[in-house]
This record gives structure tokens, sequence and C-alpha cells, in this order.
């Protein structure tokens, strides 16, 4: 009976070394062995995009942010008030990695730049890069990158939605403004 439990206890704390699959990813970086599943907050708004992961003390495994650049373009990130040590993968307009800075340090107010035109950056734990093995070319599958309409146009504060660029005209607009606009004409009529 001994052996038996301590099978069990054994069996037990060996499967919760191993990683587990990522509950309802909604990112995927394939290269051509293997794919790393990742759940991201999509981070959109100015104020998001500039508070990132700040004051964070850890992060769940194969967890970060993406960084949604509207619109695409050569960035710089940096550290500041970041707690914990990260891996930034620069996504390029093809939505193929075009660099990875691994193990930044935490509260470091140096800047990281992207060296090409990104349209997105994902911040996950220091190491994972390395451990999943991503390289640059790298292939990036994300809802959140489908949705662009185009890498001109920028994002809408209201609903993360795409707002017209001036060299697609024929794109829609996310259509906050015209609902604004709309209500405000109503408001107006009823005076």
């Amino acid at each position: 009976m001994k052996k038996i439990i301590s099978l069990f206890v054994l069996t037990f704390i060996l499967t919760g070394c191993f990683d587990k699959e990522v509950k309802d990813p909604n990112l995927v970086i394939k290269s051509e062995t293997s794919s790393y599943e990742l759940k991201l907050e999509h981070a959109v708004t100015p104020v998001q995009l500039m508070t990132g992961l700040q004051s964070r003390t850890k992060l769940a495994k194969q967890h970060g942010m993406l960084f949604d650049i509207r619109p695409a373009r050569n960035i710089k990130m940096w550290m500041k008030d970041t707690l914990i040590p990260l891996d930034m993968i620069f996504v390029g307009i093809d939505n193929k990695v075009v660099k990875i800075v691994e193990n930044t340090i935490p509260n470091s107010e140096d800047t990281i730049s992207s060296d090409a035109v990104v349209k997105a950056v994902i911040e996950v734990n220091s190491g994972e890069a390395k451990k999943f093995e991503i390289k640059v070319g790298d292939i990036v599958d994300s809802k959140f990158l489908k949705n662009r309409s185009c890498n001109k146009a920028k994002a809408c504060d209201k609903c993360s939605k795409d707002k017209k660029c001036d060299k697609c005209k024929d794109k829609a607009e996310c259509g906050c403004k015209k609902k604004s606009e709309e209500a405000a004409n109503q408001n107006t009529d009823e005076k």
C-alpha cells in the first residue's frame, strides 16, 4: 500500500513539474519544427501602451502582453517601473519575428529599439524565448493581428478597431466617431 501511495505522490509531483498547455491561447508563434502558444493581454490604448507590464511582481508561464503598434513603425521600448525581467519579441508587418531581446533588465531606462518597422511587440517571462526556441523569421499568428485592416491605420481609443488611414480611403472607420456625431446631432435636434 505504501508503494502505491508513494508512486501516486511521485506521479503527482512529476506531472506538476512539466509545462502544461495554456488554456485559451490567443497567440501562437510557429517555427518550422514547433509552436509556442501564449495567452496575452492586448495593449492598444495610449494608457495601456505606456504602462504595459509595469508594477507586476510576477507573470504566469506562457502569459504576457502584446503591444499593438499603430501605425506600424520603428519603435523604442524601455523597462522603467517594470519589476520583472522579460523577453521582448518584435513582430514585423508580415507577422514574422524580426528581433528578439532576451532577459531585459528590470527598472532600466535604457531604450530597446525594434531596428525595423514593427506592428507589435510581445513581452513574456525572461527565458521563454530561448526555452521555446523562438527565432527571427518565426511566424506570429493571432486574432489581434488578423483584425488589422492596414499597417498604417491608427487604433480607435474607444474600441481598438482600426481608424481609416490617409492612404486607405476605401477602408471603413471603426464607427465610434460616427456614433458620437449622431448622438450629438440627436441631442441638438431635441432642443
